[in-house]
């Protein structure tokens, strides 16, 4: 019969083979170990009852099997170390949390107490957590990343005015103002009783080059600018460079205008505005979603200053909500959707809730329509900014030399490259999501929506027009009447 663990160890001889020959040691006659367990893909995928295959377990309160990253380094240890192992779940199915009277809960208080001899986690490495168990050479590094919602493909209805820079129009504005005063010095007649008249006409003159609107015409052979309702004689050449230079220059704007103002047509921009921890914190109407007992919730709790202490102080006013990680998946497809929610979790869980919901089937009221056939958007994003990078690790009781000898079978699979490479194959279309681009392009009719904007400046442009009209009439019929009653 298959002796325990504890009961091994109680052999002197066992444990200083364990401790003087760790990278060789093997249970001659195998041996027969508790391991504590909870779900968490795609590391470790537990199952309620064997018939899902992977490794499993008979013993415990129900039937456990596990298949994953994580099952697949327990059966490489098993067949290393000839042992077997029965799997063991929390009450409170977590990592574990220290407690007010320094007891742990979760996977971490079955290891202090010595219920189970291993956890498989995988941990991520935290001082508090090394006083009651020690760990095992790590195998994996994550950090955490932000994940909320993208928002809705649009067209940004004032992109006419968007299309060039402020900067570009205060330049052209100035550019015109320059022209209009150097062509009014350069035809300046201080006896021509009808200049004061032009000056009006040689602004406008100029703004209708740049709009291109009316007719000008440079006439050489008897040096006179004309336009369509006004003419000047010119005294030299110079003012006709002054306004070949500025009908240049307008061509060179407007036809960069036309081909911006297309492209920003054609173009959606998807906003993507949380990329920072601290666009984050700025926004009070965003609520972050973490879960209880993690490295993240820990360093939080510790951090003295910055951002990180900003982000624990959430919970103060009521921005900061916990949930255990099964619910991860139903709170983004609800909370985190609605675009009030954001999740913050490790890079790789995060990537695996991304590829479960852009690649399964959606319901028709979240589908869009291609060209070639039907399919899933990319709803959601993750952060550019990522923080609080971990170690991940398998754990044992303090002071136990089954650590060790652990660890240099692990340090193998992580020099070949094993675990990534089985961690990679577990998401499916992992990267389908994560590089998706924040601007598309489309090809269908403009919808009012999207050019309002325009709309708006004519309609606010003839309201102007009809203003100054009756102002007119009514300015015209006042001097009228003044120069009737004049006698």
């Amino acid at each position: 019969m298959v002796r325990s663990l504890q009961e091994l160890l109680s052999n002197a001889s066992v444990v200083s083979d364990m401790v003087h020959n760790p990278k060789t040691f093997r249970f001659r006659d195998g041996a027969s170990l508790v391991a504590a367990v909870v779900d968490w893909p795609p590391h470790v995928i537990l199952k309620g009852d064997t018939s899902a295959g992977g490794a499993s377990s008979t013993g415990g309160r129900r039937h456990l099997s596990i298949r994953g990253p994580m099952a697949n380094l327990l059966t490489v240890l098993t067949q290393k170390l000839n042992f077997t192992y029965t799997l063991v779940e929390p009450d409170d199915r977590a990592w574990g949390t220290k407690l007010p009277n320094g007891s742990w809960t979760g996977m971490l208080g079955l290891v202090s107490r010595q219920e189970v001899d291993i956890a498989l986690g995988p941990f991520g490495h935290t001082e508090s957590r090394t006083e009651v168990a020690d760990f095992t050479r790590s195998f994996f590094f994550d950090d955490r990343s932000i994940l909320a919602r993208k928002g809705v493909p649009e067209i940004d209805p004032w992109s006419f005015v968007f299309s060039l820079a402020p900067m570009v129009w205060l330049v052209l504005l100035g550019a015109l103002l320059a022209v209009w005063a150097a062509m009014w010095l350069l035809t300046y007649e201080p006896r021509a009783s009808g200049h004061r008249l032009q000056v009006g006409a040689i602004l406008f003159h100029h703004l209708r080059v740049l709009l291109h609107q009316g007719e000008c015409k440079v006439l050489c052979n008897v040096s006179v600018v004309a336009s369509a309702d006004m003419t000047w004689t010119a005294v030299t050449g110079r003012e006709m460079v002054v306004v070949g230079g500025w009908s240049l220059t307008g061509m060179v704007v407007t036809w960069s205008y036309c081909s911006n103002l297309m492209s920003l047509l054609a173009v959606r921009h998807v906003a993507q505005p949380l990329h920072t921890v601290r666009a984050l914190l700025d926004d009070a109407s965003i609520t972050v979603i973490l879960e209880p007992g993690t490295v993240l919730t820990d360093v939080l709790e510790n951090s003295k200053s910055g951002e990180l202490r900003e982000l624990g102080e959430l919970r103060q006013v009521g921005r900061l909500r916990y949930q255990v990680a099964t619910t991860f998946p139903e709170a983004l497809d609800t909370l985190v959707r609605r675009g009030d929610h954001v999740l913050v979790s490790t890079s790789l869980f995060a990537d695996l809730l991304i590829s479960h919901l852009s690649s399964r089937v959606l319901p028709s009221s979240r589908r869009r329509k291609t060209t070639d056939n039907l399919v899933c958007r990319c709803d959601f994003y993750k952060a550019r900014q990522t923080f609080v990078t971990s170690t991940y690790c398998m754990i044992g009781q303090k002071g136990s030399p089954l650590v060790p000898v652990m660890s240099h079978r692990i340090r193998a699979l992580v020099e070949s490259g094993l675990y990534n490479h089985w961690l990679a194959s577990s998401i499916p279309e992992s990267s389908s999501c994560r590089h998706a681009p924040s601007k598309i392009t489309v090809k269908e009719p403009l919808a009012i929506h999207s050019v309002w904007g325009m709309f708006v400046v004519l309609g606010a442009g003839l309201q102007v027009a009809t203003l100054v009209f009756i102002l007119e009439i009514i300015l015209g019929r006042y001097l009228h009447l003044r120069l009737e009653d004049t006698p």
